[in-house]
């Protein structure tokens, strides 16, 4: 199955960056993310990445465990700052401007985020398996 980068409106909330701006991008989720500690654990997070190897990430090679349980914690602290309250009544604005958002990308930073939304389904799929 492929992913469209259209389908981070389905997805959990998550940091991603763009243009040297980090976003909070996912169901009924759109805004600009200026948390110092959130930024830093989604560098943390890239980091453990590239590490591993994004290959071997999007592969789900998991010949052992502990050696993603870093990756899966810095994925589950990027989730907890990313989960912001969304009232009800801004679910559709924020829907749309994501909408718009995405609209605005060009081919380079559109490849840049669905690089970023692959790697964040392939970590998700850790992180079903160890909790």
């Amino acid at each position: 199955m492929s992913i469209r980068l259209e389908d981070i409106k389905a997805k959990y909330p998550f940091i991603y960056e763009i243009k040297d701006n980090y976003y909070i991008m996912g169901h009924d989720t759109f805004a600009i993310c200026n948390s110092d500690a959130a930024i830093s654990r989604y560098k943390e997070y890239r980091n453990e990445i590239n590490r591993i190897g994004r290959e071997a990430v999007q592969q789900h090679i998991y010949n052992n465990p502990n050696e993603y349980s870093d990756l899966v914690y810095y994925f589950r602290k990027v989730m907890f700052h990313a989960n912001i309250d969304v009232p009800f009544e801004e679910c559709s604005l924020n829907r749309n401007n994501l909408r718009e958002f995405l609209v605005t990308l060009n081919a380079s930073e559109r490849d840049i985020l669905l690089h970023q939304l692959e790697d964040y389904v392939a970590t998700f799929w850790y992180f079903n398996r160890m909790f």
